[in-house]
């Protein structure tokens, strides 16, 4: 067996039973079977086409999904736009009715106020119109309603007890203009009270008339032979 060659050192002497060496276990000359290769084959590429149509279809059903999940998107997007705008509505809504409300309350003050004044004129001029010149002068006590004519009456009565200087005896002249640190009102007061006395108090009246036309050129229009006009 000299004239052998010794396996390659790290490759392992073939074992003589292998049947690519001819060995015991192959079968020399044996037929391969190329039919059931063959079938083999066909099994192989029918399976491969089945699974490929089944990714087909699944791929085709992912997209129809995938679209269905844009348009959804798409209407959740439409409804918080649609939200958005209705909340907005209603919160400007809300504001002009706020504003009708509070133009309402306003407008009702405003004719409430109106109808106590129109109410406090109508009072002066038929029970107390004496006291006309001084409702226009802002003279008289604050006041509406029940409570107005109460004190309207108590000032009517304090006319003839205006604080004053005048001594003069009933009937005699009042002092000179400028002896007095008189006032519309307490002029007013005294030419109400010197026409309470009748003729003899035309005089008197005349002259406090003289007094409050120096003192108010635009009072001249006051009638002294008729009283206040």
């Amino acid at each position: 067996m000299s004239g052998m060659n010794p396996p390659a050192a790290g490759n392992p002497a073939p074992s003589p039973a292998d049947p690519a060496l001819g060995g015991p276990g192959s079968q020399p000359g044996a037929p391969v079977d190329l039919v059931k290769l063959q079938a083999d084959l066909v099994a192989a590429q029918t399976s491969a086409g089945e699974w490929q149509r089944r990714f087909n279809g699944l791929q085709g059903r992912f997209g129809q999904e995938q679209e269905a999940l844009s348009k959804a998107n798409a209407k959740v997007m439409d409804l918080d736009t649609i939200v958005k705008t209705i909340t907005g509505e209603r919160e400007a809504l809300a504001l002009e009715v706020e504003k009708a409300n509070k133009t309402a309350t306003e407008a009702a003050a405003q004719a409430a106020t109106a109808a106590a004044g129109l109410a406090r004129t109508n009072l002066i001029a038929t029970k107390f119109p004496q006291l006309m010149d001084f409702e226009r002068d802002h003279l008289l006590p604050a006041g509406s309603g029940d409570a107005l004519e109460p004190l309207l009456t108590a000032f009517a009565a304090k006319l003839g007890t205006v604080g004053t200087t005048n001594t003069a005896k009933v009937g005699e002249t009042p002092p000179a203009p400028g002896s007095v640190p008189a006032t519309k009102a307490v002029l007013m007061s005294q030419m109400l009270e010197a026409r309470s006395k009748g003729a003899e108090g035309n005089a008197e009246y005349e002259a406090l008339h003289a007094q409050l036309v120096k003192l108010e050129p635009q009072n001249a229009s006051l009638n002294p032979q008729g009283g206040i006009s």
